[in-house]
């Protein structure tokens, strides 16, 4: 499997997108050693500033291998992100490559940096305190709640939770970025076109929600730090 691809969006410059794990430390170890010192920066960071025994903690290391740079989860992957000044592949992003390569992302799964907003209810109790406050900030800013327009909600920022610090993920989201809706996941499809192809759409119906994508395939799931070997988070540079 090739850890790089570039890529030429159709408006902006060259791009290359570069998937974080073991493969990359065997293709280029200068490149693999130095992802590995800002996953373990920003690792110390965390535990700085938000304790080293928490739920907050455990939440941003669910699933996360940092020896072999294996696991995608998307509040690590984030804030990994903010710590380090890279930026982690979104959606226009993804489907740029999948123009050009749709089977760039054919052995493991990622997680974009949005996240959709179904609704103002969930039935996912660990996201009850983080999309109620998520919701006072989007319905304050004007935006609509509905499943038939779907919010999406560009890297938001992570924070600490001090009034349910013990509860769901220890953190809250909040609006860093402009929202805009995109009626493409709309919960009752089944599919989804992106790069020109026909993925199919497995989705939750209602509240907060991460989007992954593995070969020709998008997941909405409600489980913000799901996380497995089989994952990689995505870089991309200019």
């Amino acid at each position: 499997m090739k850890s790089e691809i570039s890529y030429l969006p159709i408006d902006v410059a060259r791009k290359k997108a570069i998937v974080v794990g073991p493969e990359l430390k065997q293709e280029n170890l200068e490149s693999f050693s130095m992802f590995r010192e800002q996953y373990v920066g920003a690792l110390k960071e965390i535990e700085s500033r938000f304790g080293k025994h928490g739920l907050a903690l455990k939440s941003f290391c669910e699933g996360m291998d940092f020896e072999n740079l294996t696991g995608s989860n998307f509040l690590f992957a984030n804030y990994l992100a903010s710590f380090s000044g890279k930026k982690i592949i979104n959606l226009p992003e993804l489907e740029g490559i999948l123009n050009q390569n749709t089977s760039f992302f054919s052995s493991f799964y990622l997680d974009v940096s949005e996240v959709v907003l179904l609704s103002n209810k969930t039935s996912y109790a660990k996201n009850k305190y983080l999309l109620e406050h998520l919701v006072n900030q989007v319905e304050y800013y004007g935006y609509e709640l509905n499943s038939e327009k779907p919010l999406i909600i560009p890297s938001p920022k992570i924070v600490l939770d001090s009034e349910n610090f013990d509860k769901g993920y220890g953190l809250l989201l909040e609006l860093d970025k402009d929202a805009y809706y995109d009626s493409s996941f709309i919960p009752h499809r089944e599919s989804v076109f992106l790069g020109g192809v026909e993925n199919a759409l497995s989705s939750s119906k209602n509240g907060i929600n991460r989007i992954s994508f593995m070969e020709n395939e998008i997941n909405i799931g409600p489980n913000l730090n799901e996380s497995y070997e089989n994952g990689r988070i995505v870089f991309i540079e200019k």
